[in-house]
C-alpha cells in the first residue's frame, strides 16, 4: 500500500486511515465501516419494525454480547483492562459514540 493511497488522521490515542485506492477504512487499525447517524437509527429501527420488540431485543443483546467479544479479541494482546478502561472516553469520543465516563470496574 503506497503512502499516496493512504490518509492517516490521529485523533487523541486513536488513529483512522483510509486506503483510497482499495476503499478501505481502518480505525485504530482495523477494518471498519462509517454510517450517518440516521441511516444507523433506520436500520435499528427496521429491525424492531419487522421482528417486534421480544425478537429484536434478544437479537440486539446477543450482538451486544458479541460485539463485547470482538472488542475484548481486539484490545486484549495490546493493553490490560486497566488501560482500557483509562482510554475508552477516548476511544468512544474519537469514534462519534459520545463521551463516556467508567466510573468503576468490577473483576470477575
Amino acid at each position: 500500500m503506497s503512502e499516496e493511497a493512504n490518509q492517516i488522521v490521529q485523533i487523541n490515542s486513536s488513529e483512522f486511515s483510509w486506503n483510497k485506492k482499495d476503499g478501505v477504512f481502518h480505525f485504530d487499525g482495523a477494518p471498519a465501516l462509517l454510517f450517518w447517524d440516521n441511516a444507523f437509527k433506520i436500520f435499528l429501527s427496521t429491525i424492531m419494525e419487522i421482528s417486534g420488540p421480544d425478537a429484536s431485543n434478544a437479537v440486539f443483546e446477543t450482538t451486544g454480547f458479541r460485539m463485547g467479544l470482538l472488542v475484548n479479541d481486539y484490545y486484549q494482546n495490546r493493553f490490560t483492562i486497566e488501560e482500557v478502561i483509562k482510554k475508552y472516553s477516548e476511544i468512544y469520543s474519537s469514534a462519534g459514540w459520545g463521551n463516556v465516563t467508567i466510573t468503576s470496574l468490577y473483576k470477575y
